[in-house]
Formats: C-alpha cells, sequence, structure tokens
C-alpha cells in the first residue's frame, strides 16, 4: 500500500528532524548568557556565535563538556555518540536531501538510500539516545 508507506515514510522524517531539534535545542539552553570560550585557533567566541555557527556534534563534544565538567559523551560513551551521530547524519539528509541519497542505481546497496534508512530506522533507539544524552549532560 503505497499510501501507507508515503504516510510512514513522513513521519518517520517528522520524527527525526523533532529529536534532532529537541537535542539542538537542550544543547542552546544549557550555554550560560555569559559563555565566552576560545575556538581551535584561539579566537573569543561568546554564546551566541557558538549558537549560530557551532554545530550540534561540537557543542555536545567541546562546549557541554566544559560547562558541565564532564567529560565528553565521544569519549565516555562512544556508542552513544555513534547513534547520535547517526541521527544527525540522517537529519542532514532529510533536510539537504540529494538524487544519490534518495535513489540508487543497480550495483548499489539500497539500504543506504535516505528512504531504507528510514524504512530500518529503529526510532526507540534514537529516542532513548537523545534522553540519555540530555540525562549525561543535566
Amino acid at each position: 500500500n503505497e499510501d501507507l508507506v508515503y504516510d510512514y515514510l513522513q513521519e518517520a522524517m517528522a520524527t527525526v528532524l523533532l529529536m534532532h531539534t529537541a537535542l539542538d535545542n537542550f544543547a542552546n539552553e544549557q550555554l550560560p548568557e555569559n559563555l565566552a570560550v576560545d575556538d581551535a585557533v584561539g579566537i573569543r567566541v561568546d554564546r551566541s556565535q557558538i549558537e549560530s555557527s557551532w554545530g550540534l556534534p561540537k557543542r555536545l563534544d567541546v562546549v557541554l563538556p566544559q560547562i558541565t565538567g564532564k567529560a565528553s559523551l565521544q569519549v565516555t560513551l562512544p556508542a552513544l555518540w555513534a547513534v547520535l551521530m547517526d541521527l544527525k547524519d540522517l537529519r542532514d539528509s532529510i533536510g539537504h536531501i540529494h538524487r544519490e541519497a534518495s535513489f540508487t542505481r543497480t550495483g548499489e546497496d539500497p539500504r543506504l538510500s535516505v528512504f531504507s534508512r528510514l524504512l530500518g530506522q529503529d526510532f526507540l533507539a534514537l529516542l532513548s539516545a537523545v534522553r540519555e544524552a540530555m540525562e549525561y549532560y543535566r
């Protein structure tokens, strides 16, 4: 039933976008108003610059550990980090869809398309990972 498949894909895309947005907003909410940190080349950046130009992985890996005093998730919980990066990659694939990500040619692995990934995605595991990351940095 194609209608059901399209309904599912629509809901799956919304789920990915909303989970990513929830984690992104959580990371931003943790930033103190007067936050200022040095970037990789020693330039001082403030909260608004971090929110607007530092991606979620950098905020989770660099900024939140500085604020909370906890080690980065990437180091402490690499399996969790991998799930979160899968969420980010899936969100990026949905938000910036290209033909290569949505269509597979003969000889290519169809499991790698964004639609196949959505069909095979364990959304409860993604939600669990988002919650665990939030709890870790809370």
